[in-house]
C-alpha cells in the first residue's frame, strides 16, 4: 500500500510525532526520576496541545516570512495552510494515542 502524501505534509507529521514523543518521554522521566505521577489523561492533552502550538507557530513564521518576501519584492516562499497544522497534530496523535493506552494499562 502506497501512501501518497506530499513531502511538506509528511514533514509536518514527522514534526508532530517528534514533539509528542518529547512530551511523552518527558512525563516518563518525571515519573522515573522524581516519582511524579500524572493522570494518564493529562499526557495526551499536553502532548496534543504542544503539537498544536508547534504547528500554529510554524505557520505564523511562514506567514511572517511571506510578508517579508513581499516587502522585499519577492514572491512568497512558503504556503500557509490550516492543513499543515492538522497534519502536525495528526503526527502527534500517532505517538500520543499508543503512549496513552500503554500508560492507562500499566498505571493501574
Amino acid at each position: 500500500m502506497k501512501l501518497d502524501l506530499p513531502h511538506d505534509k509528511a514533514l509536518h507529521v514527522i514534526a508532530g510525532s517528534l514533539v509528542a514523543a518529547v512530551v511523552c518521554v518527558g512525563f516518563a522521566l518525571l515519573f522515573l526520576f522524581f516519582g511524579v505521577r500524572v493522570h494518564p489523561g493529562g499526557i495526551p492533552v499536553v502532548a496534543l496541545l504542544a503539537t498544536l502550538l508547534v504547528g500554529k507557530g510554524k505557520e505564523m513564521l511562514d506567514e511572517r516570512s511571506n510578508g517579508q518576501d513581499l516587502i522585499a519584492g519577492r514572491p512568497p516562499s512558503h504556503s500557509v495552510e490550516t492543513a499543515d497544522i492538522i497534519y502536525t497534530v495528526v503526527g502527534g496523535a500517532i505517538v500520543t494515542v499508543p503512549a496513552f493506552l500503554f500508560l492507562a494499562l500499566f498505571q493501574r
